[in-house]
C-alpha cells in the first residue's frame, strides 16, 4: 500500500520543522522537506541545520540534499522522505526601482516553478512555514492541487503591543486555510481577536530540537577558564532583557565573586557597551555557529532568558536536549515549558531583584540544581504532549484526518 504524502515547505525554521518530518516519517509518511533558499554563500548554515557547498546549485534547479549534511543524519532510515533545497533570488519588499522589480518579477516566476515541481508529488497536505507575507501568498496562489496548513510562529505585527495581527494570518484566516501554533498563548490570542472556525486553528508545541545532537563537537575556543557560566544567546535586542541581566548580575557579583555570564549571539543593544567591559561578562558579540552554540550549552550552567516579552521560544527545546535547566521571565510561552523548581525558575519580567535571586539560587544551591537537571533528563514524564510521537498524533488527528 503506497504511503500518505506529505510536503513542509519553509525558509527558515528547520531546527522546530525537522523534528516534526522525523516524527511523521516514523508514523508511516513519505515526507518532503522543501527549503526555499535565497542564499548564494557556498554552504547553507540554518539552526540545527547544515549543508554543504551548495553553491555549485543553479537558481532555478531542484536539489535533493545527502542526509550525511549535519542536522539530516536522524532521517537516514526513512528513505520515503526526501529533503530538497530549492534556490532563489531574494524578493525585495522596499523601494522597488525597476531593477527591483524585474527581481522580484523573476523570484516570483522561480517560485512558481517550485511550486509546479511541488504539484506534480500530489501531496495530500502541504504545510506552509514561512513568516513572510509576499512568499507565503505565493505558495497559496499555486499550490493550489493540495490541502494546505499555514504555520504561524509568530502572530502579531508588533508581539510587544500585540494589536494587529499579520497580514498573512489575516489572509489564512478569511481564505479559510488551516492554521497551526505552537503555543497556547497564541491560539488563545488569535481567538480573541479574530473570527475563527471551530477546528481551523490548534495549538501543537515544538518538542526537543532532536537535530542539533549533530552538532558541538568542537570546543568553543576563548572559554579555557570559563567554567560553570551562565549563559544567554540568540539574538540581541533590547526586549531580551539585557539592561535587566546586567543590573542582576552587578548585584549578585556583590556576593558572588564567581559569577560568570556569557553573551553569545549578533543584534544590539546599549547595555552591551557596559557588558563589553565587566570582568563578569564575556560577549560573543557574532552569529553563532551551530557546533558553537552547542558547545556553549554544553559547557554552561544553566540558561537564562531575561525577555520583557515574547511570544513562543525555541531555546527550552533546545536547552533541555542537553540536560540544562533554565531561568527565565513570565513571558510568551516560557510558563508553559519551565517548571517552577524542576526544572527551572520563573522570575517577573523587569524584575532585577527576582532575577538576581533565581540565578544565585541556582548557582550556590545544589539540591535545587540537581532536582532541575533531573527534571529536564525527563522531560516527557513533565511535558507528554511535547514529545514527538503525541506531536505528530496530533498533527495527524488535527490537519490530515479532521
Amino acid at each position: 500500500m503506497d504511503k500518505k504524502k506529505l510536503a513542509i515547505v519553509s525558509t527558515s525554521f528547520p531546527e522546530s520543522t525537522l523534528g516534526l518530518v522525523m516524527a511523521m516519517a516514523k508514523r508511516g509518511y513519505a515526507v518532503g522537506y522543501y527549503i526555499l533558499s535565497m542564499s548564494h554563500k557556498s554552504s547553507l548554515v540554518m539552526p540545527a541545520l547544515e549543508i554543504i557547498d551548495s553553491s555549485k546549485w543553479r537558481i532555478g534547479e531542484m536539489v535533493e540534499v545527502s542526509k550525511q549534511n549535519k542536522g539530516l543524519h536522524g532521517l537516514q532510515t526513512y528513505p520515503d522522505t526526501h529533503v530538497y533545497v530549492y534556490r532563489s533570488i531574494p524578493m525585495r519588499r522596499k523601494g522597488l526601482s525597476i531593477v527591483g522589480r524585474l527581481q522580484n518579477a523573476i523570484a516570483k516566476w522561480l517560485i512558481a516553478r517550485m511550486c509546479y515541481f511541488m504539484n506534480s508529488q500530489k501531496y495530500e497536505l502541504v504545510d506552509i512555514v514561512i513568516q513572510r507575507d509576499d512568499i507565503s501568498s505565493l505558495f497559496a496562489k499555486h499550490l493550489s492541487q493540495s490541502h494546505l496548513v499555514f504555520s504561524f510562529h509568530e502572530i502579531w505585527h508588533d508581539h510587544q503591543t500585540r494589536q494587529r495581527l499579520l497580514p498573512q494570518v489575516e489572509r489564512a484566516i478569511t481564505n479559510g486555510h488551516k492554521i497551526r501554533l505552537f503555543s497556547d498563548t497564541a491560539l488563545r490570542d488569535l481567538r480573541q481577536h479574530a473570527s475563527l472556525g471551530e477546528k481551523q486553528a490548534a495549538s501543537i508545541p515544538f518538542g526537543l530540537f532532536s537535530s542539533y545532537n549533530d552538532f558541538g563537537t568542537d570546543r568553543f575556543r576563548g572559554l579555557t577558564d570559563w567554567g560553570n557560566y551562565i549563559l544567554y544567546f540568540g539574538s540581541i535586542h533590547p526586549y531580551k532583557g539585557l539592561s535587566i541581566l546586567t543590573e542582576a548580575v552587578r548585584r549578585l557579583a556583590q556576593r558572588e565573586t564567581e559569577v560568570k555570564v556569557v553573551i553569545a549571539g549578533s543584534g544590539y543593544d546599549q547595555c552591551l557597551n557596559t557588558i563589553a567591559t565587566d570582568e563578569h561578562f564575556l560577549l560573543i558579540n557574532r552569529f553563532i555557529t551551530n557546533d558553537e552554540l552547542i558547545s556553549l550549552i554544553r559547557r554552561c550552567r544553566f540558561v537564562v532568558c531575561p525577555y520583557l516579552s515574547a511570544s513562543q521560544s525555541g531555546i527550552p527545546s533546545t536547552v533541555y536536549l542537553f540536560g540544562k535547566p533554565i531561568v527565565a521571565t513570565r513571558v510568551g510561552a516560557f510558563p508553559q515549558m519551565v517548571i517552577e523548581g524542576e526544572t527551572g525558575l520563573l522570575v517577573t519580567p523587569d524584575s532585577v531583584e527576582e532575577l538576581e535571586e533565581a540565578m544565585g539560587r541556582m548557582m550556590a544551591d545544589e539540591v535545587l540544581y540537581n532536582r532541575c537537571v533531573a527534571g529536564v533528563a525527563e522531560f516527557e514524564k513533565y511535558f507528554p504532549e511535547r514529545s514527538w510521537t503525541c506531536i505528530a498524533k496530533t498533527y495527524e488527528q488535527h490537519f490530515i484526518n479532521s
